[in-house]
């Protein structure tokens, strides 16, 4: 049986034309970037550094490469692969290829940063307190860590694309503080068209995966993506199935 980061290497080391237009064009990517990139400048106007800690194809810190265009910024991903594309298509960002949750895990790009970024990377490992510490170890004194996450039941598509647990507030604030972090704060968003689309999409998990994964999209799948971006203007910020958290080393 694989390991967490054995099967997250293997599905991530194959890049596809449908996950990328997942990225580009579903709402759920863009909102959670919006809303990282908004509490970076509401905590941390001022910094000189970032790093992306599972930081896939870059989308964040180009958006994050847009509104403060002095930081320093640097991402790290498990797949060789997706670190050389990045390179290519970024060549002015720094990118490392690190298993995140190694216990000898060591910052790759010298002095530690100010602003950590996780989206979505925590519910797809086996070692999530391994994962936050080799984080906290990265981050200067009083450093920002931004986190996302997803809380509810882990459905079929969830399960294909390699999560394995997803995470209730109270849970994150304790696996939060066991790794050393303080002043966290922990909070849903994103009901109801966020939690809706993703129990749409699992009504045939096989087809989504598919279509919306794997291959090009075409126009029934891009006008899809454009409806539910409207819709998901009027979600709530403070509840649904999208977990934030803040917190300070």
């Amino acid at each position: 049986m694989r390991t967490a980061t054995e099967y997250n290497q293997a599905y991530y080391g194959e890049l596809t034309a449908g996950r990328e237009n997942y990225w580009r064009l579903m709402p759920a990517p863009k909102m959670r970037i919006a809303h990282i990139v908004g509490l970076i400048a509401s905590e941390r106007p001022q910094f000189s550094s970032a790093c992306d800690f599972g930081c896939g194809n870059g989308g964040l810190l180009r958006e994050i490469a847009a509104r403060f265009p002095h930081a320093s910024l640097s991402g790290l991903d498990l797949s060789e692969e997706q670190v050389n594309q990045n390179r290519q298509s970024m060549p002015g960002l720094t990118w490392a290829q690190q298993d995140l949750t190694a216990p000898d895990y060591r910052h790759p790009f010298g002095a530690p940063c100010d602003v950590a970024i996780s989206s979505e990377v925590i519910e797809h490992l086996d070692r999530p307190d391994q994962y936050l510490r080799n984080i906290h170890a990265s981050l200067k004194e009083g450093g920002l860590l931004v986190l996302t996450t997803q809380s509810g039941p882990v459905h079929t598509t969830e399960r294909h694309v390699g999560h394995i647990r997803h995470w209730e507030p109270d849970e994150m604030r304790s696996v939060l503080r066991a790794a050393g972090f303080s002043n966290s704060r922990v909070y849903n968003c994103g009901w109801p068209f966020h939690d809706w689309s993703k129990r749409a999409a699992n009504v045939r998990p096989d087809q989504t995966i598919r279509r919306f994964g794997q291959t090009e999209w075409g126009r029934v799948e891009r006008f899809t993506a454009a409806v539910l971006r409207v819709l998901f203007r009027l979600n709530s910020s403070t509840s649904g199935y999208q977990l934030v958290a803040c917190a300070t080393r």
